[in-house]
């Protein structure tokens, strides 16, 4: 029993977790938007028209990408660690690129170990979860070693965890598994900076070398920035605090953050390789409205749903809703503007501080534009809102300490302290009061002069009762508090503010959140299961977004030219720009992360092996004939396509990449025999004999192998973006490998029958 009192916060946020997870625990529905595949992507949505003629309902078309890239790369990764093989490469997307090097793909992060005991689609589950409990267990733990109360430490846990930000990223399965380590950071640099006597204990830095590591390989840079950031000041913060042993303390801290670094080296390394060889720096659509935080929508911490709801398809807010919420339960934020009132509390003054100036970036103030127009590496490309996860960290804190200090004066039997402290509160109960009046007068206004209200007026107003409906309750129990004077009565109403937030909280979360049918999670299709059952290597391609959308060919064992993904090699981005100009013009394109070349009478799609097309309209090209239909969606195949390597009998030399583009053209479907290179090669011009052959004898993303047998020294071409870590080796030699075709891999394969195998290198 003692356990138990001892430690039930801790069983209460457990409890918590379970009750919102419930449809996962308790209905096996999955927090994982799979609907989304079925509801809006063909040839699923064609699979499941026989049954819902009207289409697959789904909850939230926002929350797409998960099931776009994180679940997708995590199973690459995992599958190929289950292999026995470290995961460096990525086949199926952008016509080859790295895996492990792609931070998202969190190849070292230690829950990995989930999906070795488990199903994958339950493990990436059970993985969420833990997102979620471990965010609020070290909040809790944090804030308790401030000195705070169990029932305050709850509160700010509470908030950390379900936060705006925390569900609108929660099922990425990254975002929030890095954030969740950054408060047992704070508490691990606490132990060490304010350390004035005797040694200091070696767990400590353990822990802080442990949380900051693990909340990097977690998988997104950002996040993990801004909080080593977060960490960094905290820990100056705390020094400055100290009175003695602060060089000793400096000294251990910085030999921490060294430790960290030199572990995090087999993962960081190969990640700020392939940001430095990628197309990001080129590939950037122009600013929009949402690059920063809106000042309009700095009501969303109030009324998250002000703008609508993305879940409930009336969102008329800036795009997008994910990057822009920021609400910590209307009682978090009343709590954080009482916590003005403490600033004699240093804490109170570091995380206001943290506040105010991550809001100062995220904004679009003149400072956080003029750090945008510096082009800096990593920042100037950075989405500024992301900086409302300091913000709601700082806001959890904030709030926590100002109802440690509510519930310690309510206790205290102090009249005078009551009276002073009942001030304060009614300041801000009755100014937030005021704002929300205003909210109200400024959409009724119309209405009240006789004129029509918008439908997105309309929304507004339905969005602001239910905060408005918590405000008053809140109101009331908080003037409750301070009427009654039993101590247990009071106990009673500081529950009961914090049954209100969760409450709150809880709502929002499940408002957002899908939790979607196991069977929804890239079912087999008609068309697709022709597509596997082709055991030739093939590229695929699809004519329209809504096909077969980039990167979920992988999960079929599809190999594709497109890809999503902030990261990819600056060779594909050339190719793919003239591409998609249909010219020879490799000027930087900016596509925005996601890469579709959709123009299939293209000499380049040949190029890349492109067999397959997938298309909504009818080709009446000859050269294409009807494999199926499915649905709305038709299934071709290419006559005329390269194999995915090949001999040629020549080399053009050109001296620069426009001139290889340029030639390129020129060859158009020649480039089957001639090859356009940049080097000075001695390979003498002579045709092909039908006898001469590469070909490939074993192709798995962590190696290929080709076989070969020629009568002369050739250049073979090997149908992969050229990657300076993918290695050839003949006959168990390493050979250097070229850059062919302005983008593709090619070798050297000297006469006779050699054994050539590729292989990716992590640095």
């Amino acid at each position: 029993m003692k356990f138990l009192k001892n430690n039930s916060y801790i069983f209460l946020l457990i409890l918590i977790t379970v009750v919102f997870y419930w449809q996962f625990i308790f209905l096996g529905k999955l927090p994982i938007p799979a609907d989304t595949i079925v509801g809006l992507y063909h040839p699923y949505r064609d699979a499941f028209a026989v049954s819902n003629p009207s289409g697959i309902a789904f909850k939230n078309y926002l929350v797409t990408d998960p099931v776009r890239q994180q679940y997708v790369w995590r199973k690459l990764a995992v599958n190929q660690m289950k292999s026995g093989h470290l995961p460096l490469r990525n086949p199926y997307s952008f016509a080859g690129t790295r895996l492990l090097a792609n931070l998202q793909s969190a190849v070292f992060y230690p829950l990995n170990i989930l999906f070795f005991l488990m199903p994958f689609p339950i493990a990436w589950s059970v993985s969420v979860l833990l997102s979620t409990f471990l965010a609020a267990f070290f909040m809790y733990l944090y804030l308790a070693n401030l000195s705070l109360s169990k029932m305050a430490s709850f509160l700010g846990s509470l908030i950390f965890a379900f936060s705006g930000y925390a569900i609108a990223w929660l099922e990425w399965n990254t975002i929030l598994h890095t954030a969740a380590w950054i408060p047992l950071s704070l508490l691990s640099i606490d132990a060490i900076a304010r350390r004035n006597i005797g040694k200091i204990s070696g767990k400590y830095m353990f822990w802080l070398i442990f949380s900051l590591a693990v909340s990097f390989l977690a998988g997104h840079l950002q996040i993990f920035a801004y909080g080593i950031l977060l960490a960094a000041s905290y820990a100056l913060f705390r020094l400055l605090q100290g009175r003695q042993k602060r060089a000793r303390n400096l000294f251990i801290l910085t030999l921490c953050f060294l430790i960290f670094i030199i572990l995090s080296l087999p993962q960081l390394l190969p990640t700020l390789r392939f940001m430095a060889e990628s197309y990001r720096s080129f590939d950037q659509a122009k600013l929009n409205e949402g690059f920063y935080l809106p000042w309009q929508h700095l009501i969303q911490f109030l009324i998250p749903d002000f703008f609508g709801n993305p879940a409930t398809g009336n969102y008329s807010g800036i795009w997008n809703y994910g990057e822009l919420v920021g609400y910590t339960g209307v009682l978090g934020i009343l709590l954080a503007l009482f916590s003005l009132f403490l600033m004699r509390n240093k804490t109170v003054r570091f995380f206001s501080i943290a506040a105010v100036v991550s809001l100062f970036f995220a904004l679009p103030t003149p400072l956080a534009l003029m750090f945008q127009r510096l082009n800096l590496p990593l920042i100037s490309t950075s989405q500024p809102t992301r900086l409302i996860f300091i913000i709601d960290f700082s806001l959890a804190v904030l709030s926590s300490i100002a109802f440690n200090n509510l519930s310690e004066t309510v206790f205290s039997g102090n009249k005078n302290k009551e009276k002073a402290e009942l001030k304060k509160i009614l300041f801000v109960l009755n100014s937030l009061a005021v704002l929300i009046l205003g909210f109200w007068l400024s959409l009724l206004l119309p209405k009240i002069r006789g004129l029509n209200i918008s439908a997105n007026a309309v929304v507004s107003i339905r969005n602001l009762i239910l905060p408005t409906g918590i405000f008053m309750v809140s109101y009331l129990f908080l003037m409750l508090l301070f009427y009654f004077k039993n101590r247990k009565t009071r106990f009673f109403y500081l529950a009961g503010l914090i049954v209100i937030l969760c409450a709150d909280l809880l709502r929002f979360g499940w408002k957002f959140t899908p939790f979607s049918n196991p069977a929804y999670l890239y079912p087999e299709t008609n068309i697709l299961r022709i597509l596997t059952e082709d055991n030739s290597l093939f590229r695929v391609m699809a004519l329209d977004r809504r096909i077969l959308p980039p990167n979920f060919s992988a999960m079929h064992g599809l190999y594709d030219i497109a890809g999503y993904d902030p990261l990819y090699l600056k060779n594909f981005g050339q190719l793919a720009s003239a591409w998609d100009r249909q010219k020879a013009d490799i000027s930087p394109a900016a596509f925005n992360r996601i890469v579709t070349p959709t123009t299939y009478d293209n000499f380049l799609a040949d190029l890349l092996n492109v067999k397959y097309l997938l298309s909504f309209t009818p080709l009446a090209e000859l050269n294409y004939s009807l494999i199926a239909k499915e649905g709305t969606t038709y299934l071709y195949k290419k006559s005329d396509f390269f194999p995915r390597s090949f001999l040629t009998a020549g080399a053009v030399r050109v001296y620069n990449d426009q001139q290889a583009i340029n030639e390129m053209y020129k060859l158009g479907q020649g480039l089957r025999l001639t090859a356009v290179i940049q080097e000075n090669l001695e390979i003498t011009p002579l045709p092909l004999d039908p006898q001469e052959t590469a070909d490939i004898v074993s192709y798995r993303p962590w190696e290929i192998v080709i076989g070969s047998n020629t009568k002369y020294p050739r250049l073979l071409v090997l149908s992969e973006i050229y990657d300076p870590l993918l290695t050839a080796s003949i006959d168990g030699h390493e050979i250097t490998t070229l850059r062919v075709d302005l983008s593709l891999t090619g070798i050297v394969v000297p006469a006779g029958e050699h054994e050539i195998i590729f292989r990716q290198k992590l640095w």
